[in-house]
């Protein structure tokens, strides 16, 4: 890059030959450089990531509640592998609500792309409510999810304490 009275003489050192003073490229270009590479991080996140974690969990959650439904009608079940089968199905359950509730972000963006980021809508439709809701949403059914682990991991152990 050669700007207006500036020469580039090595690899990160450019000399401004108006106010007679040598630079460090990295200085001048590194806050704009961080800050594209972040928006482009992000935008990786929310347009890939969020996807196909989003469809792999909505896939194994679904085929873990076909599992798990077919076994409950089949046989017969004792007291503890029942309550630790239904603690199973919820997790299951709370799993796929956090999948749906995050996979809205991959098509409607995380509501910045407008600039300012406002509430101004033409009408009251989803766009707005799962930007109202939507992470309240999301937080909840994780804040379930890490409940039921712990409930489940806490019965199994003492259940494996007690016996």
């Amino acid at each position: 890059m050669n700007f207006s009275g500036t020469q580039l003489l090595s690899k990160d050192t450019l000399y401004n030959e108006s106010s007679n003073r040598f630079s460090n490229r990295s200085a001048v270009f590194g806050p704009i450089l961080a800050s594209s590479y972040a928006k482009v991080v992000e935008e990786f996140i929310y347009s890939k990531v969020i996807l196909v974690v989003c469809v792999l969990g909505i896939g194994g959650n679904l085929l873990n509640l076909i599992i798990l439904g077919q076994k409950s009608l089949v046989c017969t079940m004792k007291r503890m592998e029942k309550s630790a089968h239904y603690g199973l199905v919820s997790l299951a359950v709370s799993d796929l609500l956090v999948c749906l509730t995050a996979l809205p972000a991959v098509f409607h963006g995380t509501g910045n792309s407008n600039g300012g980021g406002g509430f101004a809508h033409d009408s009251f439709d989803f766009r707005l409510v799962y930007k109202l809701y939507g992470h309240g949403a999301i937080n909840t059914f994780m804040l379930s999810s890490t409940w039921l682990t712990d409930r489940l991991s806490v019965s199994q152990n003492l259940l494996a304490y007690l016996l």
